[in-house]
């Protein structure tokens, strides 16, 4: 199966997907709209834009295109959730538990140790990289739609890689991290 998109300047934007089927070779195309209505275009239903702003998870239903059915209904999708789930609710906890043993210290008047920054430092890490692993499920999961800009994925997908990369929480942390649990020097000034 192949997703593909393309352009013709100044007349039209369209989505492919080409596929096997039954020992046949298959293909469908649709034009994509130039402008992407918003949630107060006519004909949305208010409970679609009241599930998009919803503060936690995104519904899944459709699925990429040339595929039967919904994506909610595909066992690779429900076991990539499952798998997405675990990966956030495990390094939620960690970063939370971490962060409440550090300011309990601060909040008793002591200085963390280095070990404690350590930790909390791969709490960190691992909450940005298991968001990451998260997101990459889902966004491959959901195949070409994710792609596009009106794409809630899309955005999630753009914003959790930017947060991988950040100095808090960047895989060097690991690194780093490692190095004092192993008795080492942090080897760098802003530990």
């Amino acid at each position: 199966e192949l997703d593909f998109s393309f352009g013709l300047k100044n007349l039209a934007r369209f989505r492919g997907n080409l596929f096997q089927q039954r020992g046949a070779v298959g293909a469908v195309f649709r034009t994509i709209p130039w402008e992407i209505k918003g949630f107060d275009a006519p004909g949305l239903p208010l409970i679609v834009k009241n599930l998009c702003e919803k503060p936690r998870g995104l519904v899944l239903v459709t699925g990429p295109t040339g595929s039967a059915g919904r994506l909610r209904d595909k066992a690779s999708a429900q076991a990539d959730l499952g798998k997405a789930e675990a990966l956030l609710s495990s390094a939620r906890a960690f970063m939370f538990d971490e962060a409440e043993k550090l300011w309990n210290t601060v909040a008793a008047g002591d200085a963390p140790s280095l070990r404690q920054r350590a930790i909390a430092r791969l709490a960190a890490a691992q909450a940005a990289s298991a968001s990451a692993q998260a997101v990459d499920l889902l966004y491959n999961a959901a195949g070409g739609t994710a792609l596009y800009e009106h794409n809630l994925l899309e955005r999630c997908f753009r914003d959790v890689h930017a947060t991988t990369q950040h100095i808090g929480t960047s895989s060097a942390n690991f690194e780093l991290s490692g190095r004092v649990l192993l008795g080492l020097d942090p080897g760098t000034p802003r530990f």
